[in-house]
């Protein structure tokens, strides 16, 4: 039996964090089951069994101790196929640092929807978390402008950006003109390319159109 044989992926329709791992699955045709969590309800025991952070995603092998956190699993998918990230190390890393400031953005985004959500928002929070996100999004713009050729090819790194700028479209719709500004003309081809990956529109979050609908 190979090492990915028997996957069950336990994930959402709208975390970003799981679109990761949803996208890189079908991207690679990767056989899997998929569990949808219902993360409004305090996690379940079996949940916390598998995972005692009562987060998703996590990826559960047959056989296998759980894998949780987004990165961890792409990275365990990396190791048994080389096709999430680049081969050559210093374009694997270049993607790597934009998809740290990708997923950066993902996770300030939750942190802002979980803080406007609660019963007494505090402004100054959910603006330290606006402003860290336009501020990201101009420097991966930047470092998009400098890039090597890590681009050239589907990685996981283009679609962490898509994925960043949907969640933000999706949760913090009154920063599109802030972040379309910080982007500064962000090259189309990485848009094109990304609506050319049936993975990326098959895990667009529900409620949420294509870009420029």
């Amino acid at each position: 039996m190979g090492a990915l044989d028997g996957l069950t992926l336990h994930s959402t329709l709208t975390s970003p964090f799981a679109r990761r791992v949803r996208i890189a699955l079908r991207r690679l045709a990767i056989a899997h089951d998929e569990v949808f969590e219902d993360t409004s309800k305090p996690a379940s025991k079996e949940w916390l069994a598998l995972n005692p952070l009562g987060l998703v995603p996590f990826l559960v092998p047959r056989g296998q101790e759980p894998i949780v956190d987004s990165t961890l699993i792409l990275d365990f998918l990396d190791d048994h196929t080389a096709q999430v990230w680049p081969k050559e190390l210093m374009e694997r890393w270049a993607a790597k640092r934009m998809s740290a400031l990708a997923v950066g953005i993902m996770t300030d985004a939750v942190a802002w929807r979980r803080e406007s959500l609660d019963l007494s928002p505090r402004p100054s929070v959910l603006r330290d978390r606006e402003e860290r996100i336009v501020r990201t999004f101009g420097q991966m713009a930047g470092l998009e402008r400098k890039r090597s050729h890590w681009w050239r090819k589907p990685n996981q790194a283009l679609f962490d950006i898509g994925i960043a700028v949907e969640f933000c479209a999706l949760r913090l719709p009154h920063l599109d003109s802030e972040v379309e500004k910080a982007l500064d003309g962000t090259d189309e081809s990485l848009w094109e390319r990304l609506d050319e990956e049936e993975s990326f529109g098959d895990t667009r979050p529900p409620g949420l159109g294509v870009r420029g609908t």
